[in-house]
């Protein structure tokens, strides 16, 4: 009897502390400390993270740090033409910095991680997402609708040709 006790509540124990251990990273981020490693985290719970977020300085943010990466997310849920999210997902790929590590299309949310050795600031990210933005602004206002038709058709790299 004394070792099915002493048994059950090893397991017990085990089994409280192995859940402990796996609620912390989630902790973390729901306190904002932003010291978690999300590398492993899939969209889905890349979007759960953001998807409360308010967006301050503008249509991007700073969501979380690990001790080599930034992580971004842009959220294009105010860009009325999806030639701007387009032209700026374009652009972000073209980046010697910005790596895009998944979208959410239902949330349009896009996420991206930019490696600590470039030394880029949040407000470096937040200017370089606005440049972006408006660089597609000004295209958008120099295209006919047949020039912009043609530019997604061959840009647009989210649906199938």
């Amino acid at each position: 009897m004394y070792k099915f006790l002493l048994l059950f509540t090893t397991r017990i124990l085990v089994v409280f502390s192995m859940a402990f251990i796996l609620s912390i990273p989630q902790y973390v981020v729901s306190q904002g400390i932003n010291k978690v490693d999300i590398s492993s985290l899939t969209v889905i719970e890349l979007s759960e993270m953001a998807k409360s977020m308010e967006f301050i300085n503008g249509p991007s943010e700073n969501f979380a740090n690990d001790q080599t990466n930034n992580y971004y997310v842009l959220s294009t849920q105010d860009i009325e033409h999806k030639f701007v999210t387009f032209y700026i997902l374009e652009q972000s790929y073209n980046s010697d910095f910005l790596v895009n590590i998944g979208s959410s299309s239902e949330l349009e949310l896009h996420f991206f991680l930019v490696n600590k050795v470039h030394s880029k600031t949040d407000l470096d990210i937040y200017t370089e997402f606005n440049a972006y933005i408006d660089k597609a602004n000004n295209a958008l206002e120099n295209m006919n609708q047949e020039q912009l038709r043609l530019w997604e058709l061959q840009h647009n790299k989210f649906t199938a040709k």
